[in-house]
């Protein structure tokens, strides 16, 4: 049996209880599959919200106080929605992504209200964290391997 700890985004986690993950989980998909033997989990926590810097300090509680073993980054650090580039003009963008970083985030929500607006236009806005490679590394250092991912992306439908 393997102990694995789940990390899903702080941002995500205000409207997503975890079903998807659970399910794979208890189902032994996505990701899971690979765990012929069974799964303990440990721990089922969110990053700590942008930047990510609670992460690792959470991973390793779960390393030091719960064994794990493998840490998987949720499927919502993996993929992110965002509104389709064609459908709102660059104002529109500005204002939504204002209102999604003022609830979501402890960063500076104009300039990166405005930032991210401007890419999602451009078709330059990533479909992943901006800090996923960074938690991953942070918790690679502690000695487990990090898995991406947790569910099949489409298990449930995402709305544009």
């Amino acid at each position: 049996m393997t102990k694995i700890g789940i990390i899903t985004c702080e941002n995500g986690s205000i409207l997503c209880a975890g079903l998807n993950c659970y399910r794979a989980l208890s189902q032994l998909s996505g990701t899971f599959a690979r765990y012929v033997d069974g799964i303990e989990i440990v721990g089922f926590t969110t990053c700590g919200g942008c930047p990510g810097h609670l992460a690792k300090k959470k991973a390793e509680s779960m390393i030091k106080y719960g064994a794990a073993e493998k840490i998987h980054l949720g499927c919502c650090i993996m993929f992110r929605s965002h509104p389709h580039p064609d459908k709102f003009s660059l104002e529109e963008l500005v204002t939504y992504c204002a209102q999604q970083h003022t609830k979501r985030t402890r960063l500076n929500p104009d300039s990166l209200a405005i930032e991210t607006a401007k890419a999602i236009k451009d078709g330059r806005y990533p479909h992943v964290c901006f800090f996923k490679e960074k938690i991953k590394r942070d918790i690679e250092m502690l000695g487990v391997e990090v898995i991406e991912g947790t569910h099949a992306r489409n298990a449930v439908d995402i709305k544009e």
